[in-house]
């Protein structure tokens, strides 16, 4: 007879992470048994976020805010170390930097300062960090150091947020997350200089040594990132990169060939107001600078086509893939709002059908009918060769402790 004490740890792990989802099952797996309790309690945790941010809200929500923060003070109170997920939000979003709002946001820095100081403490274990809307300047030194202390952050998100020159950011996330394994750069700003300065030595192994993921917003300010030997980009196995700039184009194509068979899944989402026609003169004469023939690795590629134009950005990819080179998966994202020229991507698609075993299409699952329906009247050939299959993905149900602050404005 097969006992829960005879059965191998292992595999009961591996039972209890199929339950991921499931808060409620998590909850009971918690109650079994020591062995069960941290395993599930991870999984459970997972779920939460804490957002620390400055807007003007309710009072209900502040009233949630200041019910967190009793039981992270609660003596015997354990409940910090456990959260993994922590974002920080600051007021360059809400106020767009307007200088109207000068003399009261340097109060309210100073407020989020201070907040940051009381809270941080509580959660040694964050594994996860965003910081958004922020002008990394307006924090007090020691928050910046307190942030940095957060030893065990492994993925880390920098979000629209201000610094004087790239220098600040590199320093910062190399020197205090040593083990961080995902860097995401989103609309970078730079107030003085983008370029890499002399405060950086070009040879540091231990810089970002275990960086594997690599999300970009591909815009000038954040090119250095890809083309300088700062970030160790040929060890990158997982890259995500919006362009939105066509002088990106050939800085992208760069980093793929230096990249090379380290890559195993590949995220494009290529979005410019252009049009083929616009593009037609640029192209004649030159290659197209985004290739994957050094990618020889590959394993999944991820895009978003929505119209003409986008289709034709993925068939000019797919096109520079080696007769031999199969993919595991091409993946698509869906998005309702939008309509996609699914006849047009179903020619690229088979035409290239040797490069790839199969085409995934994410989707919530309230979209999962009608996406259904729409690709098997639109895309029948794939559906008939049985290429075609959907997935539902789902982000994170659950988010608790949002730090608010209640502030009156004179315009």
């Amino acid at each position: 007879m097969i006992t829960r004490e005879s059965f191998p740890y292992e595999l009961q792990n591996l039972v209890i992470g199929y339950l991921w989802e499931d808060l409620q099952s998590l909850a009971l797996c918690s109650l079994v048994s020591s062995r069960w309790l941290g395993r599930a309690r991870k999984l459970y945790f997972a779920h939460f976020l804490v957002s620390i941010e400055v807007i003007r809200v309710t009072d209900e929500t502040l009233k949630k805010t200041t019910e967190l923060k009793e039981l992270l003070e609660a003596p015997h109170s354990r409940l910090g170390r456990h959260i993994q997920r922590l974002q920080i939000i600051g007021l360059d979003e809400t106020f767009d930097r307007d200088p109207r709002f000068l003399p009261s946001m340097q109060e309210m820095w100073d407020e989020l300062s201070s907040e940051l100081r009381t809270l941080l403490p509580h959660f040694p274990n964050v594994g996860h960090l965003t910081v958004w809307g922020t002008t990394w300047k307006m924090f007090a030194r020691d928050v910046q150091i307190q942030i940095g202390s957060l030893s065990k952050v492994v993925s880390l998100a920098w979000k629209e947020v201000h610094f004087d020159a790239l220098d600040e950011l590199i320093l910062f996330a190399s020197e205090n997350f040593l083990e961080l394994e995902k860097l995401e750069v989103e609309r970078l700003g730079v107030t003085k200089d983008f370029r890499i300065g002399p405060s950086l030595p070009a040879q540091d192994p231990k810089r970002f040594a275990h960086l594997r993921n690599l999300k970009l917003y591909a815009e000038p300010s954040a090119a250095p990132l890809l083309t300088s030997n700062i970030v160790p980009i040929q060890m990158i196995t997982t890259l995500h990169v919006e362009v939105r700039h066509l002088s990106i184009w050939s800085t992208l194509g760069s980093a793929l060939k230096t990249i090379g068979s380290a890559l195993t899944s590949l995220r494009l989402d290529i979005r410019m107001n252009v049009t083929i026609n616009d593009l037609s003169y640029d192209i004649e004469d030159v290659d197209f600078p985004i290739s994957l023939c050094k990618n020889v690795n590959l394993k999944s590629l991820q895009f978003e086509p929505l119209f003409e134009i986008d289709t034709w950005w993925f068939g000019q990819v797919l096109d520079t893939m080696s007769e031999l080179h199969v993919l595991e998966e091409i993946r698509f994202g869906f998005l309702p709002v939008i309509i996609c020229d699914y006849r047009s991507l179903e020619r690229v698609l088979l035409r290239r059908k040797a490069n790839y075993s199969k085409v995934v299409w994410e989707c919530q699952e309230k979209d999962c009918y009608y996406l259904s329906e729409t690709l098997a009247h639109f895309m029948p050939e794939l559906f008939k060769h049985g290429l075609l299959s959907l997935i539902h993905v789902r982000e994170p149900k659950n988010v608790i402790g949002q730090r608010t602050w209640r502030r009156h404005f004179d315009q």
